[in-house]
């Protein structure tokens, strides 16, 4: 992997898919990376050696961070830190795995200034899912049922193709004109095809610009691609 990231120093999309490794960062610092996908702890190699000032985050618009923060306080508390992710420069679409507790949620939202879409990726085997003490209002959430594909989906938004931040965004956008309501799940077929897979994904996407602390309700809604 060292080899490759030498030989490919102008990538400015990159999955790091249980890759990740220590030795990388110094390398990674000399790019200018706009998307990102990586587990943190596992690339800096322990929790407090997490540092969001250093080059590599410089740039990063797109950051999906696949550490698994359920029930992991601490790393949800070292990512709202004001030192935390608040601290990337130009940071507007984030998405974290496996968490609905509304601090981390209310936190990053009102540190992070220039966030425009949160979600966080919920893995399940039901459609109902529990979302506990989470308070955003109404027309800041939403449900995407959507496949677990993360490495088919990420070389589909290297190509341009329509990839889950570009659905993220055209949920964002009919939300605003007020086309839709404030919860979304996809077709029928989909959540078919999924249910053969054993589990969903869920994605609960805050929109910052109608953020407030309120209670969250909502009925399912499905569109079509």
């Amino acid at each position: 992997m060292d080899l490759v990231l030498d030989a490919c120093s102008g990538v400015v999309n990159l999955a790091l898919f249980m890759a990740a490794h220590p030795s990388m960062v110094p390398r990674l610092a000399t790019m200018n990376l706009r998307q990102f996908y990586v587990d943190l702890q596992q690339l800096f190699g322990d929790l407090q050696e997490i540092d969001f000032t250093l080059p590599l985050f410089a740039s990063i618009t797109h950051l999906d961070l696949l550490d698994i923060l359920d029930h992991d306080s601490a790393l949800e508390e070292r990512l709202s830190d004001p030192a935390g992710l608040p601290f990337v420069p130009g940071l507007t679409h984030l998405r974290l795995h496996n968490t609905l507790r509304s601090p981390v949620f209310c936190s990053l939202l009102l540190r992070c200034k220039k966030l425009q879409i949160l979600a966080s990726a919920v893995y399940t085997r039901s459609m109902k899912v529990s979302f506990g003490d989470l308070v955003v209002d109404d027309a800041c959430l939403v449900l995407m049922k959507f496949r677990n594909d993360a490495a088919g989906d990420w070389p589909a938004g290297t190509r341009g193709e329509r990839d889950f931040w570009t659905r993220a965004e055209m949920f964002a956008a009919m939300r605003r004109r007020g086309e839709i309501q404030s919860v979304y799940d996809v077709p029928r077929e989909e959540e078919s095809s999924n249910s053969r897979e054993g589990f969903s994904v869920l994605f609960s996407i805050c929109l910052p610009k109608n953020f407030s602390a309120a209670g969250t309700h909502g009925e399912l809604h499905s569109i079509r691609d």
